[in-house]
């Protein structure tokens, strides 16, 4: 058998930058740290222009438009575009419908219970810097839920918003309240958003804050509770400050006169609420050559090594403080390995299928500069080349079919045609009872309707949370129904599903493998979930093959689950988007090696980098897949060297409308020769002259998914950018 260390590798870095702000406007800041330096902050920005709160959407175009489509709203919590005009009271959940003027600090943190603010007009209630155009249906559901990290949700969106049980856990002991109460979580992009924009509020209200409430979990009034500050200073170092917040950030101070402090001088975080909160602050900007992180790489699931790009300070390497991890994980140990490059031991092993991240601060290298707060995103047992080849969704299950015993089709991914799940006796499945008397009281098999699905696990870009396949009754313990499906050409093989259990429902879970569906072998030991936390509530759970060679590259197979210990007639167990994950074989590997100037966009041999990841010097690297012919791929790795100098061809600027789209999009710009339109892999599926400043061309022949749209100028210039298709 093989052991796999598989990763999904993103470096984030917080840097200084100090456009558009007025000469002078820091001055009385310069030389504090700590609460000095938040007061000194809070008195200049103090004393803003304040707004009516009905006033703000008349200036979101102004504020909150998107630079692709100038004429629409970003939207941070459904991550929709909008109209101005589509605000109203008539939005619902994930609909992308209309949006509401969303407090990201919340109203009810500002008042205490049971008073009235909806008539309010104080500066706290109509300040733009944390009011921002919400998908609506997704606001009103939220509520006041304080922010947290939820890896169970009770509800996830198509764009990955969610809220649940709070899954953080402080790694300096700090008490965080509640914490199977439902807390919200938006979505990577703009988890830095949100921390900055209470990080404001943090600091401007300190001294006007009489009035706010002292009984919320995240806040103190307008001060953050210490779990909290941790967490938000966490998602400051995931989601770097963007263009989008620096142009807000501009415009709000057109508008209030005032500015956020987090978005022109991130660093300004860690030295009041983070753990540098002894270095004086000075707004000068000074260029160092700061170490940076080339390779992060899980070796097991308790072993995590991580390589810089210079040798480093010993001691500095091995505390094992210097690397946090959510979900409450700790380093026991950190050895050197090497002069640059450290190996973490951890105290919890990390499990197949999670997100997880590990921010690295305080290590040194020998040249004396230490590294700036760095995030490395990952997702142990996934890579960016695994895809779902077969999946079930059971959305369009049906009584006849459930009634008949026929085999249930699956109905995604590239292998669906000839998947099917057996509860008819075939293949060793059991024969489940289906019986429509007495409100389905003797049957073991129920075609709930409704909304008794779930879109966690859901593999498809526009998701689906209607139906399910329920399995119920005592008489049912100890049955099992069977997956037959095939995996040509795909190894490294894991199985999804979302599962939704009831209190007197099958807590014991049992896999066998077959390559005939008669002779089975066991996968694992019986699965005993009966200490399950969230009972009644869909959870994602992973089954990882990955180290069973057998199972790869077959015409056909077979897995059979066997339930067991229901405790009533209607206890029972949901199951949804059953899906499995490989990767397709490799007939060749190409590794490509290629230098662009610092800042650059990179998009040879159908990569396609943004100036984001091209601010660090070094080398990154990168791995993509592209189909031949007989369904295996061809791999290629680019190792990317970022070098100091300037890029002096000419960088169009274009515009995509619209975006999403499902008919036609229209590309419009200047200059332009000529654009191609790319899929998620680099292929390309289409090349088009420019018509003047502008062409339409069709794509609803196109699947729902991500596409990239790259242009060429006269001058031999390039860019390109993303595009989602409906």
């Amino acid at each position: 058998m093989k052991k796999i260390a598989l990763y999904l590798l993103a470096l984030l870095t917080v840097t200084s930058l100090t456009a558009q702000i007025p000469s002078g406007y820091y001055n009385d800041a310069i030389g504090l740290h700590g609460r000095a330096l938040q007061s000194a902050l809070a008195h200049i920005i103090d004393g803003h222009t304040v707004f009516a709160f009905n006033q703000l959407q008349d200036y979101y175009l102004l504020t909150d438009s998107d630079p692709e489509q100038d004429s629409l709203l970003i939207d941070m919590w459904g991550d929709c575009r909008f109209r101005p005009d589509q605000t109203g009271s008539n939005c619902y959940a994930d609909s992308c419908f209309c949006y509401d003027k969303e407090h990201v600090f919340s109203q009810r943190w500002m008042r205490p219970s049971g008073s009235d603010y909806s008539n309010d007009t104080c500066a706290s209630f109509s300040d733009f810097h944390h009011i921002f155009p919400c998908d609506g249906g997704i606001n009103r559901a939220r509520g006041n839920m304080a922010y947290g990290e939820v890896s169970v949700p009770r509800m996830q969106y198509r764009c990955g918003t969610k809220y649940g049980p709070n899954s953080f856990v402080s790694q300096y002991g700090y008490d965080v309240p509640n914490p199977n109460s439902s807390v919200f979580e938006p979505i990577d992009e703009y988890k830095g958003d949100v921390a900055r924009a209470i990080f404001y509020m943090a600091t401007r209200y300190m001294f006007e804050d009489s009035g706010f409430a002292t009984d919320q979990p995240l806040n103190d009034r307008s001060q953050l509770r210490p779990w909290a500050a941790e967490m938000l200073l966490n998602w400051h170092i995931l989601d770097p400050v963007s263009d989008k917040e620096r142009r807000r950030n501009d415009a709000i101070y057109g508008l209030q006169h005032n500015r956020n402090p987090y978005i022109d001088h991130p660093e300004l975080v860690n030295m009041i609420f983070g753990l540098d909160t002894l270095t004086d602050f000075s707004d000068e900007y000074v260029v160092v050559t700061r170490p940076r992180i080339t390779d992060f790489e899980v070796l097991d699931v308790s072993t995590i090594a991580i390589t810089f790009d210079s040798a480093m300070v010993e001691s500095t390497l091995t505390v094992p403080a210097n690397y946090v991890f959510n979900y409450g994980i700790a380093v026991s140990s950190a050895e050197v390995a090497a002069p640059n490059q450290v190996i973490l031991t951890l105290q919890d092993p990390i499990t197949v299928g999670i997100y997880y991240y590990c921010i690295i601060r305080n290590v040194q290298a020998q040249n004396g500069h230490f590294i700036a707060d760095t995030a490395v995103t990952f997702v142990h047992g996934y890579s960016p080349n695994h895809t779902v080849f077969v999946g079930w969704t059971f959305d369009d299950i049906t009584n006849p079919i459930l009634s008949a015993h026929l085999p249930l089709a699956a109905n995604y991914g590239v292998l669906h045609n000839y998947a099917r799940l057996y509860y008819n006796g075939e293949y060793g499945a059991s024969q489940f009872i289906w019986d429509t008397t007495s409100n389905f009281a003797y049957s073991e098999l129920r075609n709930f309707v409704g909304n008794s699905g779930t879109v966690i696990g859901d593999p498809r870009p526009s998701s689906d949370a209607s139906k399910c396949f329920a399995i119920q009754n005592t008489s049912a313990n100890g049955k099992h129904f069977v997956l037959k499906f095939s995996t040509e050409n795909y190894k490294n093989i894991i199985l999804s599903y979302a599962r939704r259990v009831t209190q007197t429902g099958f807590y014991k879970y049992f896999y066998e493998w077959s390559y005939d569906g008669e002779h089975y072998e066991p996968l694992t030991d019986t699965i005993n979930i009966v200490n399950n936390t969230f009972i009644g509530e869909y959870q994602l759970y992973l089954l990882d093959l990955q180290e069973f060679d057998y199972l790869e590259q077959q015409a056909d197979l077979f897995i059979r689950i066997t339930i067991d210990s229901a405790s009533s007639a209607f206890g029972n167990v949901r199951f949804d988007n059953i899906c499995l994950h490989g990767q397709k074989c490799i007939a060749d590997h190409i590794i490509v090696y290629d230098t662009i100037p610092q800042g650059g966009i990179y998009t040879g041999y159908g990569f396609n980098i943004p100036i984001s990841s091209t601010q660090q010097l070094g080398t990154l690297e990168y791995e993509r897949q592209v189909e031949v012919s007989g369904g295996c791929d061809t791999l290629y790795t680019l190792n990317l060297t970022i070098i100091v100098g300037t890029n002096d061809l000419d960088i169009p600027h274009f515009s995509i409308y619209p975006n999403p789209a499902r008919e036609q999009i229209t590309i419009f710009g200047e200059n332009l020769s000529a654009f191609g339109i790319y899929n998620s892999v680099g292929q390309q599926l289409g090349q088009y002259d420019m018509e003047g400043n502008s062409r339409t061309i069709s794509v609803n022949q196109l699947p729902a998914g991500i596409y990239f749209i790259k242009v060429q100028t006269f001058n031999g210039g390039n860019a390109s950018r993303k595009i989602i298709i409906r």
